[in-house]
C-alpha cells in the first residue's frame, strides 16, 4: 500500500511512478471533542503504528500525535480523513513534526516498544483482580506518565 523504498527518500509505487517519501512524522487531529483522553487517541490511530507520543490541548480541542516513523503517520491519513470521538468527528492531517531523540530512535531501532507487559505467575488471575487501573497508575505513574492501562 505504501510503495517500496527504492532510495533515500523516494518510494516507487507500481513499476514507475516516483514519489517523495513521507517525512513528517507527526498528525494532527481537530476538533477533538472535550471528553475524550488520550488513551483513546492511542486506540484509534495505534493500529498504523508505533507512537512516540500525543499530546492533547482539550482547551482548543486539538491532538498532535507523534509516531514512530512517517509511513504510520502517512497511511492514517492516506486512509482516514476523520476520525469520531464521542459522536463527533474530528479532521485528521500531516503536520510538521520535530526529529526523533536519537536515544530513541536506536530503541525502535533495536525493537524498543512503549508496552510494558506484567506477568503475574501462578495464581495471576487472583492477584490481577486486585490490581485496578487506578492501582496500576499509583504504581507506575512515578517512571512516567501512563497512557493506557
Amino acid at each position: 500500500a505504501g510503495g517500496m523504498p527504492v532510495g533515500p527518500g523516494l518510494v516507487v509505487d507500481g513499476a514507475t511512478h516516483r514519489r517523495p517519501r513521507p517525512t513528517e512524522r507527526a498528525v494532527g487531529i481537530r476538533e477533538v471533542h472535550p471528553l475524550t483522553t488520550v488513551e483513546e487517541i492511542c486506540q484509534e490511530v495505534g493500529i498504523y503504528g508505533p507512537i512516540e507520543q500525543v499530546a492533547l490541548d482539550k482547551a482548543k480541542g486539538n491532538a498532535l500525535v507523534h509516531f514512530v516513523d512517517p509511513a504510520f503517520a502517512a497511511q492514517l491519513c492516506a486512509e482516514r480523513s476523520l476520525l469520531q470521538f464521542h459522536g463527533q468527528l474530528s479532521a485528521v492531517g500531516i503536520e510538521k513534526s520535530r526529529p526523533m531523540p536519537a536515544e530513541l530512535a536506536n530503541a525502535v531501532a533495536a525493537g524498543a516498544t512503549r508496552n510494558l507487559y506484567i506477568n503475574l505467575g501462578p495464581g495471576g488471575a487472583s492477584a490481577a483482580e486486585r490490581l485496578s487501573a487506578d492501582a496500576l497508575r499509583e504504581l507506575f505513574g512515578a517512571h512516567g506518565t501512563i497512557e493506557s492501562v
